[in-house]
């Protein structure tokens, strides 16, 4: 009988611990951002179109999952990180090496909603002379755009 005791004794701490796993794994959770149904979609369009030279967006904490982690980079990042993007003054980060035509255009605007998709319509149309050379296609551009917005807003400083 003690023995029987002692294994009910052990199956209630382990019980415990296991509530309190699962607590933790469901406050885990919650603490994620709500993905809205086309998040996943849009996450892998942006690490297949973008993260190439421009990195993995950090508010995304579901964008470093290992499958885009390998996603192969051209080099090392050759375009600024787009984490905070959406709203943030065009130009703006600190010592980023832009051409000079993006520069003399880069005054008074920011990235928002019409920036980014006349941008990923022909950069070239939008900055000519801009290093990057990309045009992306609807639908792809608006979900790139809707996973800036909710992803990467810009936070003032």
């Amino acid at each position: 009988m003690g023995d029987a005791k002692r294994h009910m004794k052990h199956l209630g701490h382990a019980m415990h611990g296991l509530a309190g796993l699962l607590l933790l794994s469901a406050w885990s959770l919650a603490a994620l951002p709500a993905l809205a149904e086309g998040d996943d979609e849009a996450r892998t369009l942006y690490a297949k179109v973008c993260s190439k030279c421009h990195g993995l967006i950090q508010e995304d904490k579901l964008s470093w999952r290992p499958e885009n982690l390998y996603v192969p980079a051209v080099t090392l990042p050759l375009g600024p990180n787009l984490s905070g993007i959406y709203l943030r003054p065009a130009g703006s980060i600190e010592g980023y090496p832009y051409s000079r035509a993006f520069r003399e255009l880069a005054t008074g605007w920011v990235w928002d909603e019409d920036a980014l998709d006349t941008w990923l319509t022909s950069s070239q149309e939008f900055v000519r002379g801009s290093t990057m050379y990309l045009k992306v296609k609807q639908p792809t551009r608006g979900k790139i755009i809707a996973y800036l917005k909710k992803y990467a807003r810009y936070k003032k400083p």
